[in-house]
């Protein structure tokens, strides 16, 4: 598909499944956009961390902070999800992953997500987004299980902070280089900034955040994308896979 081809299609998919009657009541968009402002200081931490590893293992820190440790564990990852699913959004996904996934690319994604990303403490948002574009394109089309399979990751949140903690605790092999350290630092970081994009994708969606262009239907189902991939990337990399 040409960019013009791929819009077209991503329009036609939101006027089939992205409706207005799921919009959030007025109370619970400005719940959400509480929890949008948690995600960003948490991932803020996280990344504040992750530069901090050779600074930290030089000082012969034990380990990161309990509070961040806490806060991982209440992390409202999936709540911007949940208004997705409210909105039609993950249906859409569902309906047509190969063909969102499969030809994801940069021109169809809100600008306002690299903004997000930035707030939330990515030093190059634009790259992270074009390596998730890679992995959706690779990994995302064929996905098994389509969107619902958020929901085989619901307890992702007390497992972020069980295997920093345990990476914290446990001795590397090699006391030089704390490898396993960043992977499991570069996962939490990604499924923060999915959940970051995606909440603030139906913020934009409701209009409850002010910005250049008014979100579209096709604005919404890329950036939806975008969270999910990012997501399901940093899951697999929390873990090792």
């Amino acid at each position: 598909m040409t960019d013009q081809e791929y819009v077209k299609f991503l329009t036609a998919l939101a006027a089939k499944h992205v409706y207005p009657r799921g919009i959030p009541e007025p109370d619970k968009l400005e719940r959400l956009h509480d929890k949008m402002k948690n995600l960003i200081q948490i991932s803020r931490q996280v990344q504040d961390l992750r530069a901090e590893l050779t600074e930290r293992r030089q000082r012969g820190d034990g380990g990161p902070p309990k509070e961040l440790l806490y806060k991982l564990s209440e992390a409202p990852v999936f709540d911007g999800f949940d208004a997705m699913d409210d909105l039609g959004i993950l249906e859409a996904l569902d309906d047509a992953q190969d063909a969102v996934f499969t030809n994801l690319r940069r021109s169809a994604i809100p600008d306002e997500d690299v903004q997000f990303l930035s707030r939330a403490g990515i030093e190059n948002p634009e790259l992270e987004i074009t390596i998730t574009i890679e992995y959706a394109k690779r990994r995302m089309g064929s996905w098994r299980e389509g969107a619902r399979e958020l929901q085989d990751i619901r307890h992702i949140k007390p497992e972020m902070a069980g295997r920093l903690d345990k990476a914290y605790s446990t001795p590397p092999k090699d006391p030089e280089t704390p490898p396993k350290k960043r992977k499991i630092l570069n996962g939490i970081g990604k499924i923060l900034g999915g959940a970051i994009a995606g909440t603030g994708n139906v913020l934009l969606l409701c209009g409850t955040i002010m910005a250049p262009n008014p979100a579209t239907g096709a604005g919404a189902i890329a950036s939806a994308a975008i969270a999910v991939a990012s997501v399901m990337q940093g899951a697999g990399d929390l873990r090792g896979e």
